[in-house]
């Protein structure tokens, strides 16, 4: 959706991140308040925004899968 322009973030101001990494697997969570617009509807509220990562020699950290659940 972000990726396409359906889902356009305006803020995302963050409450709290945690970090967790073991050997060349990492997670991410974020918790924060975030706005903007999904399409054409506006929207705002506080997020758990989770992401797990892998490591890759010649490509640095990248995103594996991705989650968030409005609190």
């Amino acid at each position: 959706a972000h990726r396409s322009g359906a889902l356009r973030v305006h803020e995302l101001v963050p409450e709290d991140l945690a970090v967790v990494v073991a050997g060349t697997t990492g997670v991410t969570r974020l918790l924060g308040r975030i706005s903007g617009v999904q399409d054409g509807a506006t929207f705002a509220g506080r997020v758990l925004w989770t992401r797990t990562w892998h490591l890759e020699e010649e490509l640095g950290w990248r995103v594996l899968g991705a989650h968030i659940s409005p609190l």
